[in-house]
Order: structure tokens, then sequence, then C-alpha cells
């Protein structure tokens, strides 16, 4: 049973022996390794290439490699080593990965082996254990990995301690500096802007020979390090440390230290607490390990007291479950008086944990963010008061090189054994949590948490505001999960009614966007509430879902309103995820994915052009303006008289609003299109948001099918675009006469009197001008119903002549063109979305606004958005997975090298 245990018997039947090792038959075995996604960061392999050569030459195994641009070493240096590099890993024996798989990709009756995040329990990783169990899948966790001593015995801790030390230098510098002191750690960078481990190492030593001479300002001292933890995470951490002049002093001597002022300036100090430290008894008694260790509760922190008031920087490196005393809670730190602490790298990453102030994971892309404990505010701006806190949660991905070789070094001979068959280690056993799909007994008690995670995330609630055109298809893909309960509010029932169509679990209400109470009582019944009303009411959503401590998503630009809320909505502990939509939206997913993944490769971005445009289909662009509209028009006419910025080959355009149109040019996609495009508002703001500050060329710019931009010019120089006062009655001659300030026999020659007022126009340009007012009745005795504007009177007869007919649809397209340079040469990339919509069914651009949305949402209540605040999808956890979902829905981006 035990040779069976560990692989799984599912995966044993049927192998054939195959060849001999210590005179005994062993069967062919084959060794999948993993692609990494969960982060744009993640590099790291669990065995190098070395290792790979190494075991099929010691053991015949064979090994297949997921291919991967992104690990730190390439698929030919696999190859050579004797690999087969294929996406396929179906005939893996065993498949090894370094992060969480995720769900979709979990292959039937294999056995995993990565580090799960599942033994304690942890709710974000019970959906994914309930689908490992389903798919009958044996897991291995390296975390569980011991040895004889109850060690750990293959683990990337004390990478991460490396990694965060060096990290905590350099944000330690920055740090200083606004506090208006420069010292030699300015020189310090984040770990992996670092070839390698050793250069971070001679660099820490040359800062270490200027502090030696030129000393730490005596304001600032004693710089005092304090480091928690004794394991591997806090040696790597004291490594590191050790590379500056420095003296070690004991706990007791802290508080003499800094009152004394007698210190060392060409020093900075460290000193490693242990739990005596800081925990006393409640009763009084001497600490006693073994008795803390099983009744934690006898025990309280004066972390706050002994500790605290002298630490300068803290090193957080200690293992840390609920049960314990926190080392600081928001109460003591907030008491704490004369504070000198300036940092705190929370290595262990513990959530809330020890440091009841330390609520989030940091990233590598924004390592820091500051904790002001006056106000219990949290900001990312190195410009606010507070502490400092570095959390990343994957450190060793900053060293990925050297990491990947100690885990693979103590790995490997796990490894081998399975390869040649004996399945009885020990080590591997005692890692396995799940066999076959079952836990095994030492974690049974799992079931009851998974049963406890998976029966609260049943039934959620999605408060869906708004049942226009975007509504159904975000609502069709959410409705597929029996667990979601949605509640469709709308100030119009008809259209909700029909979006709802009776079907269960779809609950229709009415919707009052100003009635505060009203709004506020159906946010606060929802776990995830969706906007879909117009952009300008979504402050009062958004402060809603603030005061109820729920949710958001809309589609919509982050409007600075929304963006003046961010630190709000974190300590909320909500997210507002914003521009989910396809412009914004899809544009930031496909445009970041391509710029991170060039920018790996050790490409510059030297040029981003992005167009987009929602259409008629090409058979269905039967009008002059070669446009038709499912919603009302107004918004495309305002936006047709909007500014623009873009930079082009290093030099910046500013277009005002009125030659927006005038600045179109033919736009070259695909040879069936006959497109024209002008610029879109303020390219520029993308440099920042998308990290392409070198690029000479950024333009964002709006699709149209040619001819649209002189036509609409020429309306919007008649002035039938102005906010006129019309009177109801009147008849569209009347109006164009009002406007033209001429007569009759004016408007009998209309071109001829257009060309005089507009003589920059060609006469072809002019025909068509002439044509379009003529097909829209605007020279006619057509009469305007109602009292209105002349802007609202044109966005009438528009919706009446130009809306799509049955049986019709319409279509999307965004492009991006990148130029980058790598390897000395110039590069062009295009990626590009066509979408069609389904006649007499969802729109296209229905489906892309709508869909993307569904699918944030659907990430939210799957607790797989651990971001808080105003946040967009610029970051691989976020593009990544809605990508793969989209292209599960049949949105499908083509991307070309050129």
């Amino acid at each position: 049973m035990g040779t069976l245990s560990i692989l799984g018997s599912n995966r044993l039947k049927g192998i054939k022996a195959s060849y001999i090792f210590n005179n005994r038959y062993f069967s062919t075995f084959t060794i999948g390794i993993r692609k990494e996604a969960k982060n744009r960061w993640e590099s790291r392999a669990p065995l190098i290439p070395a290792h790979v050569s190494q075991l099929i030459k010691e053991t015949k195994a064979k090994v297949i490699v997921q291919p991967c641009t992104k690990r730190v070493f390439p698929n030919e240096s696999y190859i050579k080593a004797g690999a087969t590099v294929n996406g396929d890993l179906s005939k893996a024996d065993v498949i090894l990965g370094v992060k969480e798989v995720p769900i979709q990709l979990l292959l039937e009756d294999k056995t995993y082996m990565f580090f799960s995040h599942t033994h304690k329990g942890q709710s974000y990783n019970m959906p994914m254990l309930d689908q490992i169990m389903q798919k009958k899948i044996t897991l291995i966790d390296y975390e569980l990995m011991k040895d004889s001593q109850n060690k750990r015995t293959v683990m990337f801790g004390v990478f991460a301690g490396y990694a965060g030390m060096i990290n905590a230098l350099h944000g330690l510098g920055d740090r200083l500096l606004t506090m208006g002191y420069s010292t030699p750690l300015l020189n310090m960078g984040l770990a992996h802007q670092f070839p390698t481990l050793e250069h971070a190492k001679k660099t820490i030593s040359e800062i270490g020979d200027q502090i030696k001479k030129n000393a730490i300002p005596k304001a600032l001292g004693p710089l005092i390090f304090v480091f928690t933890g004794s394991g591997n995470v806090s040696t790597g951490a004291k490594q590191i440390f050790e590379l500056l002049p420095h003296q070690w002093i004991k706990p007791r001597e802290l508080k003499q230290l800094v009152e004394s002022k007698a210190y060392n300036q060409n020093i900075i100090y460290g000193c490693c607490v242990k739990a005596e430290d800081y925990l006393e008894h409640v009763h009084g008694n001497e600490f006693n390990r073994t008795e803390y260790l099983e009744n934690p509760q006898l025990y309280k922190s004066i972390f706050h007291k002994k500790i605290a008031p002298y630490s300068s920087v803290i090193i957080n490196g200690i293992y840390w479950e609920a049960k314990y005393p926190r080392l600081l809670t928001i109460q003591q730190y907030k008491d704490l008086k004369d504070c000198r602490l300036i940092s705190l790298a929370d290595i262990s990453c513990d959530i809330k944990g020890p440091f009841e102030f330390m609520d989030r994971a940091s990233t590598i892309d924004e390592p820091f963010f500051y904790y002001d404990r006056d106000s219990s505010t949290y900001s990312t701006k190195s410009s606010s008061s507070g502490l400092q806190i570095m959390s990343i949660d994957n450190l060793p991905t900053q060293l990925p090189k050297e990491a990947s070789l100690y885990f693979g070094n103590a790995l490997y001979p796990l490894i081998k054994d399975l390869a040649i068959g004996n399945r009885r280690n020990p080590v591997l056993m005692g890692a396995t949590i799940t066999r076959n799909g079952q836990l095994v007994d030492s974690h049974k008690h799992l079931q009851n948490r998974m049963n406890k995670v998976l029966k609260s995330e049943t039934k959620k609630k999605i408060l869906v505001l708004g049942s226009g055109y975007v509504s159904g298809p975000l609502i069709d893909y959410l409705h597929r999960n029996e667990k979601y309960e949605i509640i469709l509010s709308s100030n119009s029932q008809e259209e909700a009614n029909k979006i709802a169509n009776n079907r269960p679990r779809i609950v229709v209400k009415n919707l009052n966007v100003e009635d505060r109470h009203d709004l506020l009582n159906q946010v606060s019944q929802a776990d995830v509430v969706v906007s879909l009303i117009p952009a300008s009411l979504h402050i009062h959503v958004a402060e809603a879902c603030l005061e109820a401590r729920k949710h958001l998503v809309t589609a919509s630009y982050v409007s600075q309103p929304i963006a003046d809320l961010h630190e709000k909505a974190v300590n909320a502990d909500i997210v507002i995820f914003k521009e989910v939509g396809l412009d914004p939206g899809i544009d930031h997913l496909t445009a970041m994915k391509n710029i991170h993944d060039i920018q790996d490769q050790g490409g510059e971005i030297k040029s981003f052009i992005s167009w987009c445009g929602g259409l008629p289909a090409p058979e269905c662009s039967d009008n002059p303006l070669g446009y038709k509209f499912s919603w009302s028009p107004k918004s495309v006419l305002l936006a047709s008289m909007n500014s623009a910025k873009y930079k082009l080959n290093g030099k910046v355009y500013e277009v005002p609003g009125t030659d927006l149109l005038r600045s179109s040019k033919n736009i070259k996609i695909y040879p069936g299109f006959n497109f024209e495009g002008y610029p879109n508002r303020d390219s520029l703001k993308y440099e920042k948001i998308y990290g392409i500050e070198t690029a000479d060329t950024v333009f964002r710019g709006t699709l149209r099918y040619h001819g649209f931009s002189n036509i609409m010019s020429g309306l919007i120089d008649l002035g039938l675009l102005q906010s006129i006062p019309v009177q109801g009655g009147s008849e569209w001659k009347n109006v164009l006469m009002m406007l033209l300030k001429c007569n009759k026999a004016n408007l009998a020659n209309l071109g001829e009197f257009i060309s005089k007022l507009s003589p920059h126009k060609n006469t072809e340009a002019q025909r068509a001008i002439v044509d379009a007012i003529n097909w829209l009745e605007l020279n006619s005795e057509y009469v305007i119903k109602e009292d209105t504007t002349v802007i609202d009177a044109l966005c009438d007869i528009m919706k009446t002549k130009m809306s799509y007919k049955t049986g019709e649809r319409d279509m999307v397209c965004l492009h991006h063109i990148f130029e980058f340079k790598l390897k000395n040469a110039l590069v062009k990339r295009t990626s590009t979305l066509v979408s069609y919509g389904t006649p007499n069914g969802y729109s296209a651009m229905a489906k892309t606004v709508g869909t993307p949305a569904a699918i944030a949402v659907d990430m939210i209540l799957k607790n797989k958005v651990s971001r808080r605040g105003v946040i967009i999808p610029t970051t691989p956890d976020l593009y990544q997975p809605i990508l793969d979902e989209l292209k599960n829905e049949g949105i499908s981006i083509v991307e070309k090298d050129i």
C-alpha cells in the first residue's frame, strides 16, 4: 500500500517495466515541469536544466517541460539537457510547479507537487483543494517536506530573506531621503535589479565601506535593525545585513543603547529577538517554550514595551498563526511614544498577522506602502507620512536563478526516488495532502474547513445597476453559476424584466440612484455591485459601496472623484475595479500582456499605437456616415469634439476639439477594412499607466469607416452639434436656415452655399456632406416634435435613421502596434481583436464590454482579486486570467511579430 500511496494507484496501472536499477525493474517515469503563470515576475523553476540532465542520465526518466519565455532558464537549455519542450503535460506521471496551479489547468488523475498553501486551511485556496479532490489528484506540498528532525528540507526561505533584506535596504534609503537625510543606502537597488546575488552583495559591501567612511547622520542614530524569527528567512536576511559594518546587541541592551546615545555612527546595530524576549506569561510565570506552543493563550506580547520603541527597522521572519499573540497591534502601535520605527520589512507576509496594521501584500511593481498610525490610513505615495511597509509575498522570484538552483538541489533526491520507484520515501509521504483525491489521515480536518468555505461561497449576491445593452451578456455569463443570485436594479422595469426573462436567481428591482437610502439598502444586500448606469452617477454608487463595504465593478474610466476614494477603499477592505470593459478594458489587457512580455525579454518599447472602434459590420455600413447606433448617439457626437494629446517621434502634439476630425487619416489594419482614425483624448497618461516612459511615440485613436470624419466635421461647422434651443413643431429646413443664416434659395443650392462657408473642402467632400444632410432629412419639412436643442434633435433623427435593423450586426476592432528594440534590432508586433455581433442577438460591443466586467465579478467572488482600493486591469494577476477566460468565451486576440 505504501508503494502506491504517493503517486496513487490510478497512475501505476498498466505501466510496464523498462529499465533496471540496482538489480530491480522499474517503469519508465515521466516528469512534467509547469509553466508558471501566477504573476509576471514568476520565473523560477523547480528543477534547472542541470538537474534534468542528471535525472535522465541516472534514472532514464522522461522529462516534459512546458514552453515559457519568462522562465529564468530558456527552453533551449532544457532541450539540450534531454527534455522535451511541449505544452501538453497529459503524459506526465508527476507534474512539478512552484506556485499554485489555476483550477482550470489541473489535470485529472495526476500527481502534483507545488506550494499549495492549503494545509493551514487557507480560505482562498479551498476551492482549488476541492477541485484537486474532485479530479482525483495526488497533491504533494513542498512546504510539508520535513526530515527526521522535523526540519523543512525543500524551501525558498533563505532567498526570501536575501531579497527581503535587499529590498528593505533600498526602501530605507528612499525613506530616509524623504525624511531629509541622504545616506549611502540611496545607491541600493531592489533585489531583481541586480543580475546576480553576488552583484547585490558586492554593492552592499561597497555601501558598507561608505558608511564606515561617512557615517550615519547623528539624528538617525543608533540605526537599529530588529530581526524576528530564527529560521531560513531570518538567516538569509541576517547574512545580507552582516555585509554592512555592524554590531549585534541583546534585546535587553536596546533601551540602554538608545537612551545613553553612546553609539557608533559608523556602524548599524542588529538585534535578534526570540519569543521569550517579547512574551510574558499572564500569571507571571517563567517563559516555557513547550507550554507556549501548546497553550499560546497563556502568553501576551510586550513587544510594544521592550522592542518596538527602540527599533529603527523591523525585519519580520517568524512563522505565525492566529492562535499566537500579535507582536504589535494597531492600538499598541498607536500608543507608542517617541516611536523611532521607520520601516517594517514583513518578509513572512502574514496579512493582519503579527503586525495587525500590515493588511496587504505589496508587489514587486509597488514594493512599499505607508501606514499612518495617527490617522489609521494607508498610502502608496513615498512622500506620505507614516511607517514604510514592505510585504512582497513572492520575494524569491527576484533572485530566480540562485533560488531555483538552491531549491532544485534540495528537491532532486526526492524526484529521483520517485523516478526509480522508491515511493515509500518518508519525506514524500509526510508531504502528501491528498491521495487519489482523498485527504490523507493527517489532513482529514481540512474537509470541515473546505466545506465551510465552499458553503460560504454559495449563493453570492450580485447587484447589477442598469439594464442597458451591456447588462445582457454580463448577466448571462454570471447566471451560469448556480451559486450566484442576481439582483437587477433598473429605472426601466420593462428592460429589466426582458433581461431577467423569468429566469431563476434573478430578482428585478426599481432603481433611483438619487435616493441615497434606497441605494445603500440595495448595495448592502450584495457581495459585489456592478454599475452599468451613466458614468457621471458612479460616484454615488461608489460612496454607497464604501459605506456598506461592498466591492464595485464598472467598465468606465477612473474619474478623479473615484480616484480620490482609493485610500478609503483600501481601509474599507474593498476593491473598486474600474476600466474592465472594451475600451477601456480589453485594450489594457492586451497592451500590458505584450508590454510585459517584451520587457521580460529585455526589449524596450519605442512606439505604442492603439486603435479601437465600434462599428457596423461592413455589410451593414449602408449610410453616408458608415456608422450606426445601438444606444443614444449623443455621447458619440460629443466625443467627436474632444481635444486630444499624443506623442509622435518624441514630439508632443495637442489637437483642439475643433480640429480633431480634420486630423483623421487612413488606417491600414486588414485590406478588407476601409478605416480612418483620429486621436482619442489624452494618450500621454498611458506612458505611466503602461510603464512605457521611454517610448518616442504614444498614441491612442478612434476607428471609423472612411468618410465619417469629413461628414461629422461638416455637421459641426454648420452648427448642428450646438445646444441652441429649438421649439417643438419646427421643420428641420427652418432650423438649418437659422443655423446657416440663409434663405430657401440657398438651401436649394446647398452644396454651393456650403462651399462658400467652408472653402477649404474639396468638391467631393462637399458633396458627401450635402448627401448626408439630405439623407438625414435635415433639409426637409421633417417636424421636430418637442421643445429641445439642436444637438438633441439631431440625435433623435440619427437614432431613428441610423439604428441597427433586424438581422444586422455590429463589429468591434481593437488594434495595437508595438515597436520595440530587442538585441539591437527594431521589432514590430501587432495585437488585434475583431469581434462581430450576433444578428438579432447580442452586439459585439455589448459582449466585449459586458463579458470582461462579468469575469472581473467572478474573480472577486472567487477570491482571485487580492488587491484593494481603486484598480484597473494592468497587472498580470488581473489581465492574464481575464484574457484566458475571454478566449474561452470566443473573444480571441491575434498577435503577430512583423
